[in-house]
């Protein structure tokens, strides 16, 4: 057939072939020039008088910065005491996006004590620092370790490293500080650990907390270190200590404690600040739609040591109540059900009216309780797609939401007001991918109302468009959700980006599931959220990152990513008020999984979307939020009957301990299925079918519990339905 191609309107694009005959190559090129960094766009026609269609071929170039040197933690502090072995070796990571660099130390004044393990690679990459303080007189030392690769933006970087030398032992405690969260109503004590060592010499210490009656510390005293018997040396062994708190009659609102660490030497006491936050008992799922191929499943789970009595109620768009069908129950307007302790309930629609039903729920509870509300819609074409958001309190005054019109894409969303006298007048401001505003735009939300709605056409100059929309409500604590629509009639959920899990500057995130190839790719997003929690965007700066892949072993992993031939990191700065949208090639045969790090000094926050081709016309979703904290002790509801089947993927973050996983399953009513140990090499992950993995889950609903005790953990649950979609359940801190 006889084809055309039309002539690129962007001056950045070329093409050496523009008519011809099939079967034919057209070679297309893109020369940057002096394009300023950015993500453009163009669009490639091809047309057939002999075929009479034409298609349409999209084309991006993403004009990123230079690396940038992304080095982890970026100060390094050792302490010594006289006659004791020197400190253990420190290590430092290093992130550019597979950059060459070289490393050096130095120290002042010019004493040999600093020393490195490499004076160079490729990153990704580690250096072990040791310090060699044998002959020092009793002081503090400087040194720097300077890392340098002409190709990254900020060569060379400089890492500070302080050298204390004593002749008495120092107490430290790790972490620093602790962080609580707590429903209201709960009476369920909750603990953490901390380490107590010293620098040297054995050193009793008394441990009590100073403010706060909600707050305590076990042992109340203690000695650090323990005496070899055979040698009469002294091995510093650290002490732990269990931080416990007790939210007991608490009203809601955060609470501000703290520890003290006194050594019995009479030296200043150590002080571990430690946070509570107290959360409402009124929960919301700000969309919730039955009938003409709709249904919806909501999984609650008590996380109380209590029975946890809840109610679930159903409101129109206007807050008047709502009637649903709901499945073995019949119609209802409020259900009403106690969860065992380590149970879970699961409340459907029936899904077979043929008008459409949609509104809100809410669920209050008088314990710990938190979930899942999974969507489900079926098409008149038998096509079957799901989208699931976490049951919360909501999303508060200020809140991010990426977005995505772009390509046959479409973002969707609901916005519930669940104040029961004030209306919200919510201000948005949209920006794109380069953090250039598009529009500002303005949506009143009366008391107990709601509004759902596809996002270009509410706000049209968004068509066409992707990146960032920023919520703000002066008076009013809001409640959302996104859903993104892909043109492959896939339906994927998107979470708002809320002040509680905005990171701080330099924070970790992690994505405990990647997937290309075999029918799969990944989709990553990005959002530079600033360094602020006010919702004040006026002292944003960029947001230099690198994203490291990893394979199950905890090797690094090369993937085709972002229009690379393969890499283990890919590297990029995402602008002020800007979102970076990654995706891996998925173009290969063979599946490839592993799971990765987005690792920056700035602060950033997004989705992770898991993509399965299933036929020529039909892809499955499912999504799940960036984990941006650490977790030893989590669940994660689980579905094995009728056809649905759960799959999961757990991650040992821990660069260099190994960790056994105790897993305790429970059924619906929190009886005792099993329990089982899952070992993690670090840096390790496993993926698994839940019922494959532990046979007693089969033809069984209920929870899983999963904690370890001496490492950080990320986890990510799959629910396959009968029909061959998915959907995620994101993990449930405990």
């Amino acid at each position: 057939m006889d084809f055309t191609i039309s002539t690129p309107t962007a001056n950045w694009l070329a093409i050496d072939k523009l008519i011809g005959a099939t079967p034919a190559s057209a070679n297309i090129s893109v020369n940057p020039g002096n394009l300023a960094k950015g993500t453009y766009t163009s669009m490639i026609t091809i047309s057939s008088s002999a075929a009479g269609n034409s298609q349409s071929l999209a084309v991006t170039l993403v004009v990123r910065d230079r690396p940038t040197l992304l080095v982890s933690p970026n100060t390094l502090a050792f302490n010594y005491v006289t006659g004791f072995p020197p400190p253990l070796a420190q290590t430092l990571s290093i992130s550019a996006g597979d950059t060459n660099f070289t490393a050096s130390a130095s120290t002042t004044p010019n004493a040999n004590w600093l020393s490195i393990s490499n004076l160079g690679g490729t990153t990704p990459a580690s250096l072990r620092v040791s310090v060699q303080p044998y002959g020092l007189a009793a002081g503090t030392y400087s040194g720097t370790i300077l890392i340098q690769s002409p190709a990254a933006s900020n060569s060379p970087t400089s890492i500070p490293v302080k050298l204390t030398v004593a002749k008495t032992a120092q107490l430290s405690a790790s972490p620093t500080s602790l962080f609580f969260d707590a429903q209201f109503g709960s009476r369920m004590n909750q603990s953490q650990t901390i380490l107590v060592s010293s620098t040297g010499n054995q050193i009793s210490f008394d441990a009590n907390a100073t403010i706060g009656s909600w707050l305590s510390i076990t042992p109340s005293h203690a000695t650090t270190g323990t005496i070899n018997p055979g040698t009469g040396g002294i091995v510093n062994s650290a002490v732990s200590a269990v931080v416990s708190i007790d939210p007991t009659g608490l009203p809601v609102g955060t609470y501000s404690g703290s520890l003290a660490i006194t050594p019995s030497s009479g030296a200043s006491p150590i002080t571990v600040p430690v946070t509570l936050a107290v959360r409402g008992n009124h929960l919301r799922i700000p969309q919730v739609a039955d009938g003409s191929g709709w249904k919806t499943t909501i999984v609650l789970v008590n996380t109380d040591s209590e029975p946890a009595p809840f109610t679930l109620s159903f409101m129109k768009s206007d807050g008047t109540s709502l009637t649903m069908p709901l499945d073995q129950i019949g119609p209802a307007r409020d259900y009403s059900d106690v969860i065992p302790v380590g149970g879970s309930r699961t409340i459907e629609t029936q899904g077979t009216a043929n008008y459409l039903s949609q509104g809100w729920a809410e669920v209050v509870a008088a314990k710990s309780v938190t979930g899942t509300a999974i969507f489900h819609q079926r098409t008149a074409a038998n096509l079957d797609t799901e989208g699931a958001v976490r049951v919360g309190t909501g999303a508060g005054k200020y809140f991010l939401l990426p977005f995505d019109n772009t390509e046959g894409f479409v973002t969707s969303m609901a916005i519930l007001n669940p104040d029961n006298t004030q209306s919200a007048t919510v201000s948005i401001v949209f920006r794109d991918e380069n953090g250039q505003q598009i529009s500002t735009e303005s949506l009143l939300v009366s008391a107990k109302h709601r509004q759902a709605f596809i996002l270009p056409s509410q706000f049209p100059k968004v068509a066409d468009k992707r990146g960032v929309a920023e919520f703000s409500s002066p008076n009013v604590e809001l409640s959302a959700f996104g859903l993104r629509a892909s043109p492959r009639n896939a339906l994927t959920s998107i979470d708002p980006i809320v002040p509680d899990n905005l990171p701080a500057p330099g924070t970790t995130a992690t994505i405990s599931q990647v997937a290309d190839g075999g029918d799969w790719e990944t989709t990553i997003i990005l959002v530079n959220t600033g360094n602020k929690l006010t919702g004040d965007l006026s002292e944003l700066v960029p947001a230099p990152f690198s994203l490291r892949f990893t394979q199950p072993d905890g090797t690094p992993w090369r993937i085709p990513v972002a229009g690379t031939d393969g890499v283990s990191e890919y590297s990029d700065v995402i602008p002020v008020g800007g979102s970076k949208i990654i995706e891996t090639g998925g173009s290969t045969t063979t599946l490839s999984q592993g799971w990765a790090q987005v690792i920056t000094s700035g602060s950033i926050a997004g989705t992770a979307i898991f993509r399965q081709r299933l036929s020529a016309d039909r892809d499955a979703e499912g999504a799940v939020p960036l984990s941006l904290s650490s977790t030893r002790r989590f669940v994660v509801p689980f579905n094995n009957t009728q056809g649905f089947v759960t799959a999961m993927a757990l991650v040992n973050q821990d660069p260099s301990q190994s960790t056994a996983v105790s897993v305790s399953l429970r059924d619906e009513n929190g009886q005792a299925l099993g329990s089982e140990v899952l070992k993690l090499a670090p840096l390790g992950r496993s993926a698994f079918v839940l019922a494959t993995l532990f046979p007693e889950t089969g033809n069984t609903q209920g929870v899983a519990e999963f904690s370890s005790t001496n490492v950080d953990l990320s986890a990510l649950g799959l629910l396959y339905n009968p029909l061959g979609s998915f959907t995620s359940i994101p993990l449930i801190k405990k």
